[in-house]
């Protein structure tokens, strides 16, 4: 399925009845933090299509060699 700024696959297996769902989104112009940029996302792709105020449950951010 194609939607704007959106490729989506789903794979259903009706013998175990399990399903999977991939989404893959258009990039975006950074914030300038990784912080600011999952904000924004979280705002854009979850908060306003599914009308939610609940803040996301947040994780530490990890670094490997340079990168977050």
């Amino acid at each position: 399925m194609t939607n704007e700024g959106v490729i989506s696959y789903t794979f259903i297996d009706k013998k175990d009845k399990s399903w999977c769902q991939t989404g893959i989104y258009k990039s975006t112009v950074s914030k300038g933090s990784i912080d600011a940029d999952f904000d924004s996302e979280w705002q854009t792709l979850v908060a306003k299509q599914y009308h939610t105020t609940e803040p996301p449950l947040g994780t530490d951010t990890s670094e490997a060699e340079g990168w977050k």
